[in-house]
C-alpha cells in the first residue's frame, strides 16, 4: 500500500505534523524530533513547488509556518546526530572526546529551550484550518498535473549538475550543496512523481544518507579542531584519522552507486519525462508561470485546432521551419492572453525557460501574443528572419481562428 505522505496533496503530511507535534509535547525524544522534521520538510517541499505555479497564498503560509518549527528543531537534532558520531568513533575515552560531548550537550539543552518555546506557540487549530484549505485548493489546481512532473525534472537537472561538479571538485562545500539538492529532489519526486521514483526510493535514501554522513563528519572535524588544546595533539590526530577513514568510506559508497554511465541518474531521467510527455509538460510549465505574471489563460479546443490546421498548411511550403516546433509554440501562444487590467508584459522572455525550450522559443511566443493583440512589435533582434516569420504566422493563425476575442476562459 503506498504511503499517503508520498503525495502532492499536502493534507496527509500536515495531519502527520499535528500528530507528531502532540507526541513531541508529551514525550520528546530523538526519534520524534527527527520524524517531525521529516514531515515538516515534506510540507515545505510541496508548498514550495506548488507556489511556483499557483498564486494562491495558502502555499506561502504553509511554508512560513512550517519553517519556524523546522528551524527551531534543527540545532537539537544536529547536536544529537554529532553526539552519536562521537560515541561511535571513540576508540577509548579521552579528554578531547569528553569536551566535545559536553559542548554538544550544551548545544542540545539550548536548542531544546528554543524548540519547546516554538512548539508552545505552534497554532494547531490554525494549522488544521490551513490543511483543509490546502487540500481543497489542491483538488482545484488551475493547471494540468504534467506541471508537477516538470518540477521534478527541474530538480533532477539541478542535482545532476551539482553531482558532476562535486565529483570534479571534491570539496566539502560542493558535497554539501549536492546533499541539499539531492534531498530536495528526493522529496520533490516522492511528492510529485511517486510512481516514477518508486523503484529508486531506497537508492535515493541511501545516497542522501551517505552524503549526510559526509557532511556530519566534516562538521564534527571542525568541532574537534575548535575544542582541541595544545596538549591534545596525539588525541586530535587519532580523531582526525578515524573521521577521515569513515568519511572516505561513505564517499566511496556514494561514488560506487553513481559514477557509472548507465547508473542511477540516467535511469531516473528516462523514468520521469521524455518525448511528447516532456513537450506537453514544458508547455504547461510556461503557461503556469505566465499566469503568475498576469496573463490570462484561455482554452478553446476548436479554435486551436483551426489555428493548427492553418499553420500546418502555411509551414508546408517553408522547409526552413520545423513544423513540430511551430505546433508546440502555437499551443502555448494560443492559450495566453494579456490581462485586461494590465498592459501587455514584454517580460514573458524573462520567465524561467522550461526544459526543452530555448530563448528564441519564448521570444517567438511573446512576439506572436503581442502581434495578436495588435501591440507595437517587440524589438526581439535575436530572432532569425525565419523565426520572425514563424512568430507572425502563429499570430495570423490565431487571428484567423478567432483566438483574439472569443476564446473562453478556463
Amino acid at each position: 500500500m503506498p504511503d499517503p505522505t508520498h503525495s502532492a496533496n499536502p493534507a496527509p503530511s500536515m495531519r502527520r505534523v499535528r500528530k507528531l507535534h502532540r507526541r513531541l509535547r508529551q514525550r520528546p525524544d530523538e526519534r520524534t524530533i527527527h520524524q517531525l522534521r521529516v514531515s515538516l520538510r515534506r510540507c515545505r517541499t510541496i508548498a514550495t513547488g506548488l507556489a511556483l505555479v499557483d498564486p494562491d497564498p495558502v502555499w506561502r503560509r504553509i511554508r512560513r509556518r512550517a519553517r519556524r518549527l523546522f528551524r527551531a528543531l534543527g540545532p537539537t537534532r544536529d547536536a544529537q546526530v554529532l553526539g552519536r558520531w562521537v560515541r561511535r568513533l571513540a576508540a577509548q575515552p579521552d579528554d578531547l572526546g569528553q569536551r566535545v560531548l559536553k559542548k554538544l550537550a550544551r548545544r542540545e539543552r539550548k536548542g531544546s529551550r528554543r524548540w519547546k518555546a516554538t512548539a508552545r506557540r505552534f497554532d494547531r487549530k490554525g494549522w488544521k484550518e490551513l490543511s483543509r484549505r490546502a487540500e481543497k485548493r489542491f483538488h482545484r489546481l488551475p493547471f494540468p498535473r504534467q506541471v508537477l512532473a516538470h518540477l521534478v525534472l527541474e530538480s533532477w537537472t539541478t542535482v545532476t549538475e551539482d553531482h558532476l561538479l562535486a565529483m570534479r571538485e571534491n570539496t566539502a562545500t560542493q558535497w554539501h550543496r549536492t546533499r541539499i539538492s539531492l534531498k530536495r529532489f528526493r522529496y520533490t519526486g516522492e511528492a510529485f512523481a511517486p510512481r516514477s521514483l518508486r523503484r529508486a526510493r531506497t537508492k535515493l535514501r541511501f545516497l542522501q544518507d551517505a552524503l549526510g554522513d559526509v557532511h556530519d563528519l566534516d562538521v564534527l572535524s571542525e568541532l574537534f579542531e575548535m575544542q582541541a588544546k595544545p596538549l591534545d595533539g596525539a588525541s586530535l590526530l587519532g580523531w582526525r584519522a578515524r573521521i577521515l577513514r569513515v568519511r572516505e568510506q561513505r564517499l566511496s559508497d556514494y561514488r560506487r552507486r553513481t559514477e557509472r554511465a548507465d547508473g542511477l541518474w540516467p535511469k531516473l531521467r528516462r523514468r520521469l519525462l521524455d518525448g511528447r510527455r516532456l513537450e506537453a509538460a514544458s508547455t504547461a510549465r510556461l503557461i503556469a508561470q505566465a499566469r503568475l505574471s498576469g496573463y490570462r489563460v484561455t482554452l478553446n479546443h476548436r479554435e486551436l485546432l483551426r489555428a493548427r490546421i492553418w499553420l500546418d498548411r502555411r509551414l508546408k511550403n517553408s522547409p526552413d521551419v520545423d513544423r513540430q516546433r511551430g505546433r508546440r509554440l502555437l499551443a502555448a501562444a494560443g492559450r495566453l492572453r494579456h490581462s485586461a487590467q494590465k498592459a501587455p508584459d514584454p517580460d514573458l522572455c524573462s520567465l524561467q525557460r522550461p526544459l526543452g525550450w530555448s530563448r528564441e522559443d519564448q521570444e517567438i511566443v511573446a512576439r506572436a501574443i503581442h502581434s495578436t493583440h495588435r501591440e507595437a512589435s517587440l524589438a526581439l533582434d535575436a530572432l532569425t528572419p525565419s523565426e520572425q516569420r514563424l512568430a507572425q504566422d502563429i499570430a495570423t493563425a490565431l487571428e484567423r481562428a478567432g483566438g483574439g476575442d472569443s476564446a473562453a476562459e478556463s
